[in-house]
C-alpha cells in the first residue's frame, strides 16, 4: 500500500469514494438484515398466536388427518384391494375415477349444508362417515362392497374438507389468514410417515 503522502490527488479522491461506497453498502446490508429479522420475528409472533388457539390446533389435526387419509388412498388402498378382492389396475383406475367424481358432486352440496346446518355438525358427520368407511373397508369381501365402502369414505372426506375450509375462515382473524399456512409445513409428514410405517 502507498503512504497517503505519496498518493496523487486523483488516487486520494478515488480512495475516499471507495471508502464511502463500502460504508453505504454495509449500511444497506445491515438495514436489509435488520428488516429480515424484523419480518421473521413478526411471522413467529403471528404463528405463536395462531398455535395458542385451541381451534387452530383442531384445524391442524384435521389437516393432518386429511393427508394421512390421502397417503392411505395412494399407497395402502391399491395394495389392499389387489390382495383381498383381486382388483386389477383397470378396476382400481375406475374406482379412483368414481370416487373423484363423487367428491366433485358432493362438495357444492357440502358447502350448502355448511351454511345451513353449521360447519361443526358437517365436520362431525364427515368425520364419522370417513371413519366408518376406513374401519369397514378391511371387512369387504366383494368388489361391490369394497366400492361402496370406498364411496362412503370419499363422501365423508368431501364433507369434512368443506367443513374444514369454512371453519378455517371462520376462526382465523383476517390479518392472520396468511400465517395460518404455518400448518402446511408440518402436515406433509403425515404423507411421509404413513407409507414408511406400512413398509
Amino acid at each position: 500500500l502507498l503512504l497517503p503522502e505519496t498518493l496523487t490527488a486523483e488516487q486520494i479522491a478515488q480512495n475516499r469514494a471507495n471508502t464511502a461506497a463500502a460504508a453505504v453498502a454495509r449500511t444497506g446490508s445491515d438495514d436489509g438484515e435488520s428488516g429480515m429479522r424484523s419480518s421473521m420475528a413478526g411471522m413467529l409472533d403471528s404463528y405463536r398466536g395462531l398455535l395458542s388457539d385451541r381451534r387452530q390446533i383442531a384445524l391442524l389435526a384435521m389437516k393432518c388427518s386429511f393427508l394421512t387419509g390421502l397417503s392411505l388412498i395412494l399407497t395402502v388402498v391399491p395394495l389392499h384391494a389387489t390382495a383381498t378382492i383381486g382388483a386389477s389396475a383397470a378396476e382400481l383406475g375406475q374406482l379412483y375415477s368414481f370416487v373423484t367424481l363423487l367428491s366433485l358432486f358432493l362438495s357444492p352440496i357440502a358447502g350448502v349444508l355448511a351454511d345451513r346446518v353449521g360447519r361443526k355438525w358437517l365436520a362431525v358427520g364427515g368425520a364419522l362417515a370417513t371413519a366408518a368407511g376406513i374401519a369397514a373397508i378391511p371387512l369387504a369381501a366383494s368388489k361391490t362392497t369394497y366400492c361402496l365402502l370406498r364411496a362412503l369414505w370419499s363422501a365423508g372426506e368431501a364433507l369434512l374438507i368443506t367443513a374444514y375450509s369454512a371453519l378455517a375462515l371462520d376462526v382465523t382473524p383476517e390479518a392472520q389468514r396468511g400465517a395460518r399456512n404455518v400448518r402446511h409445513p408440518f402436515c406433509p409428514w403425515a404423507t411421509i410417515l404413513t407409507p414408511a410405517h406400512r413398509a
